[in-house]
């Protein structure tokens, strides 16, 4: 398990959300300001995690064509497309 300290600064979870597809972009920074910050400390590794997915098995994941091998990445996805789905702006 991961200590606090060991988890990656808030500056290079933004560097990391920034993908190469528009709307993981807009997915993982909404998640990102709006929920990260209350998530338990295995949920914050998971959502680490999922960062260093390739972009296109991510994008599938969320678009429901690819289901993640652990159930921990597959809750997180779940999460990820709850904030989504959340008509909130993040500027």
């Amino acid at each position: 398990m991961t200590t606090e300290a060991e988890l990656m600064p808030m500056g290079k979870l933004r560097w990391r959300c920034r993908r190469g597809m528009r709307e993981l972009d807009v997915t993982l920074l909404k998640f990102l300001e709006l929920r990260y910050e209350g998530l338990s400390q295995a949920q914050k590794e998971t959502f680490e995690a999922v960062l260093q997915l390739q972009d296109p098995d991510l994008y599938a994941m969320l678009t429901g064509k690819l289901v993640a091998e652990s159930s921990e990445v597959q809750q997180m996805i779940g999460m990820l497309l709850e904030v989504s789905s959340e008509q909130v702006s993040v500027g």
